[in-house]
């Protein structure tokens, strides 16, 4: 099994001869799956039914451009995500339709993502919007799987990637560009405790009441915020917010 780091225990199961090598940071503890595009996959018990808005997001590696419906990840039936045809990005979504946009393959790792929600769909390819679709959400329900590099993702089964696939993340939310972009260039990590920033984007004050919000959290993490008069502390926890 390769493991899930986020705190809901969604595991995979390793199919196929898939292998471990370097990821896309190339640090020590950092891992991708090495995929044949024949029967190797990352498959999960996890589902994607009926829900009303959603984030995934990966790092691929491919120095062959990929058969038709090899898939990156995503759901059969209801959230599909990899190449229809050579060279090119297939989003299907259940209600929505596709959206495409290029991707040839370069042999360098790639950040790919893509977020639904009410106002529509959008596609990223390195924290850059490329395409962006009309709504699809809330999903179907379908009786399969989230799948990751093959095992049924646009079909039952099959729909092999041939490359390396790091780092999947999938979200029940619709992130922000800004936060896809931390995702691409290193500054928010998708797996929770490592190296994330926590940024205030909006500040204001009205007599003693403060308001802000932030972003760079992960899902299921806590987080304390703190509270000094001077850089070298002491620091407090602050409990009365809300």
């Amino acid at each position: 099994t390769t493991a899930d780091f986020s705190p809901n225990g969604n595991d995979a199961t390793i199919t196929g001869g898939a292998t471990y090598v370097a990821g896309h940071t190339g640090g020590p503890s950092d891992f991708a799956l090495d995929l044949d595009g024949v029967d190797d996959a990352a498959t999960t018990s996890l589902t994607l039914s009926n829900i009303g808005t959603f984030t995934m997001a990966g790092w691929i590696k491919m120095s062959v451009d990929q058969t038709a419906f090899s898939g990156l990840f995503g759901q059969n039936d209801i959230l599909e995500f990899g190449f229809d045809v050579p060279g090119n990005v297939h989003l299907w979504s259940n209600p929505g339709g596709p959206i495409n946009t290029p991707l040839e393959a370069t042999n360098e790792w790639v950040h790919i993502a893509f977020v639904g929600d009410t106002s529509g769909r959008t596609i990223f390819i390195n924290g850059e919007p490329a395409v962006t679709g009309v709504a699809g959400t809330p999903l179907v329900a379908s009786d399969f799987f989230f799948n990751i590099g093959g095992g049924g993702i646009f079909r039952d089964t099959a729909n092999y990637f041939q490359g390396q696939i790091d780092d999947v993340g999938v979200w029940e939310v619709s992130m922000s560009p800004q936060l896809i972009q931390g995702l691409a260039n290193g500054t928010i990590s998708p797996v929770p405790g490592l190296n994330q920033e926590f940024a205030i984007t909006e500040f204001t004050r009205d007599g003693n009441d403060l308001t802000f919000k932030v972003q760079g959290t992960v899902q299921g993490v806590d987080y304390i915020i703190e509270e000094s008069d001077s850089l070298l502390g002491p620091w407090e926890e602050i409990t009365d917010f809300v």
